[in-house]
């Protein structure tokens, strides 16, 4: 059984199935949009595509039928989020209907939502990540020679775990786990924007049929 969904025009989906070198190619093209007309630019694009082609097949050695991840900034921002579809496994076939009543009864801010007739079950948590996020712009700003850091001093930097349990209520084989993240600065203008791109990951959810 497959999985349908609908995608935001900024985002990308990838089809762990398909050929990732050239759906890397393609993503890295609208990450680093523009022309690379010059060496530098260039040279980002390809280091890009290296590292989409990298997280796309960790994605696919994990089990993962699609990569859902945004492709285009909004709003002049870019918070690298990501949606991973994997196949729901129980070891001790446990009924995925059974476990999401368990998530929801001890986790006090699970959100529960509807997707064409399936069943989803929204859990999160948060890290702080300023540190690693430093690091990371540290190493791009010497191996490239620019000024790529969107964080001002001592501002801090939070990631969003996601994380949806959906499936078939009436079957215990028509289930899926789809885990992704959401970045963005500790302050009170990005935290809105983080809830709003919490609220289109669960549009997106929202939109999954099992075919």
């Amino acid at each position: 059984m497959s999985i349908n969904f609908i995608v935001p025009n900024f985002w990308a989906a990838v089809d762990m199935g398909g050929d990732l070198p050239a759906q890397a190619r393609e993503v890295a093209k609208r990450l680093t949009a523009g022309p690379t007309t010059n060496d530098s630019a260039a040279r980002i694009r390809a280091a890009v595509e290296g590292q989409v082609l990298a997280q796309l097949r960790s994605a696919a050695e994990a089990g993962a039928e699609f990569l859902l991840m945004e492709a285009d900034p909004v709003g002049g921002v870019r918070t690298g989020t990501f949606l991973m579809i994997l196949p729901l496994e129980t070891e001790d076939r446990t009924d995925p209907m059974d476990r999401l009543l368990a998530v929801a009864s001890s986790t006090p801010d699970a959100v529960v939502l509807e997707a064409n007739g399936l069943v989803a079950l929204r859990t999160t948590t948060v890290d702080d990540v300023s540190t690693g996020i430093a690091q990371d712009v540290a190493a791009a700003q010497e191996e490239y020679d620019l000024d790529i850091s969107y964080v001002p001093p001592r501002t801090g930097v939070r990631r969003v775990n996601i994380q949806y349990l959906l499936g078939d209520p009436d079957s215990a084989e028509n289930w899926r786990i789809v885990v992704g993240a959401v970045t963005s600065r500790d302050d009170a203008e990005s935290r809105e924007l983080m809830n709003a791109i919490i609220g289109v990951c669960d549009s997106i959810i929202e939109t999954m049929r099992l075919v």
